[in-house]
């Protein structure tokens, strides 16, 4: 026996070896897998910010710095804007639909509207453009929209409170309207 441990004495070696590694990364790992996770749910951080009086509220567009704020339950439109480093030179208040004015509620989101080139009529001319005989998605107003086969009034006020559109496929990724339904008045509208 003793001349089986003189001759695999240095794999003898290197098998306890790693063993011994072995037995201490599984050590460790146990260790790390014992200390309790804690995941919030967001009905749990929901209701706590709602006890708390603290809410979160999502600001993009034509601010000076987007993102997610934290808010008093109470405040406005107008006090989120302030947070947010308030308007660039960019924001189409015309197209703002949202009153700077009202109550912000948590996980809401706020969207100022920045100018889009080319597509602003001046008030004096009509919402609907004749040139090409279509109907402007960023300017024509809910009862102009209502006139499109399949919008009807729900459809319009979507398509009102969802502006600026960009493309016409912004109408579909904004899920304002299904591909089906764009399909049929892409010819009759224009940006």
């Amino acid at each position: 026996m003793q001349a089986f441990f003189e001759k695999y004495k240095a794999l003898i070696g290197i098998v306890l070896l790693v063993l011994i590694v072995l037995g201490g990364g599984i050590l460790i790992y146990r260790e790390q897998v014992s200390t309790p996770i804690v995941f919030e749910t967001a009905d749990s951080s929901t209701a706590e910010s709602a006890s708390s009086g603290v809410i979160w509220v999502d600001i993009k567009g034509a601010v000076s710095i987007p993102g997610v704020y934290q808010m008093l339950d109470g405040d406005r439109v107008e006090d989120v804007i302030l947070a947010a480093g308030g308007l660039t030179a960019e924001a189409d208040l015309d197209v703002f639909t949202l009153s700077r004015a009202a109550r912000v509620v948590d996980e809401q989101l706020v969207i100022v509207p920045k100018i889009v080139e080319n597509t602003i009529i001046p008030a004096s001319q009509p919402t609907t453009v004749s040139s090409g005989n279509c109907i402007s998605i960023n300017q024509a107003s809910a009862s102009e929209l209502d006139s499109l086969p399949n919008i009807g009034e729900v459809r319009s006020n979507k398509i009102v409170d969802a502006r600026p559109y960009q493309t016409f496929d912004e109408l579909v990724s904004k899920q304002v309207l299904s591909q089906s339904v764009l399909d049929e008045i892409k010819d009759l509208i224009c940006l």
